[in-house]
């Protein structure tokens, strides 16, 4: 965004703060012990959660991670063809990744939220929330998907 000033139009570009490439330090998880809901069918993501393409995403994830390398429409074509063992999974409210700091004390580096479309207390509507999170472990890469759990 640009001000311009009413006197001699100058121009001033807001500050930007460089915050430079993804953290590569290794991170722990930290996340409830049981999920907020045990057992949620895709439906039951798609309806409470706003997840309409999770199945489709989860299959496509799962491709890329048996093949490597493939192309986007080769992809697209070998996900469609994927079977997913499973119809429901476990949902999480909340996850934090944290990591040692300076002073050695644990500090919190990023959370991942997820909550059901719900109302306030003036029941307005707030909408459902889901981020997703691929996660590298020393087992290879897996998706915790925005189905998250509150500690």
């Amino acid at each position: 965004m640009f001000i311009t000033q009413r006197q001699g139009h100058q121009t001033r570009v807001p500050a930007q703060n460089h915050i430079g490439p993804p953290c590569t330090c290794p991170q722990k998880v930290k996340m409830a012990q049981n999920p907020k809901k045990q057992q949620a069918n895709f439906g039951a993501l798609a309806r409470d959660y706003g997840t309409l393409d999770f199945q489709d995403m989860l299959a496509e994830f799962i491709t890329q991670v048996n093949r490597p390398g493939i192309s986007g429409g080769a992809l697209w074509d070998r996900a469609h063809d994927t079977h997913i063992p499973f119809t429901c999974v476990s949902v999480f409210h909340k996850i934090k990744f944290t990591r040692s700091g300076v002073s050695k004390e644990l500090e919190i580096v990023d959370i991942v939220h997820v909550w059901p479309e719900q109302n306030d207390l003036r029941r307005q509507i707030i909408p459902a929330h889901f981020d997703t999170v691929l996660v590298e472990t020393n087992k290879g890469p897996s998706v915790l998907t925005n189905i998250c759990t509150s500690n």
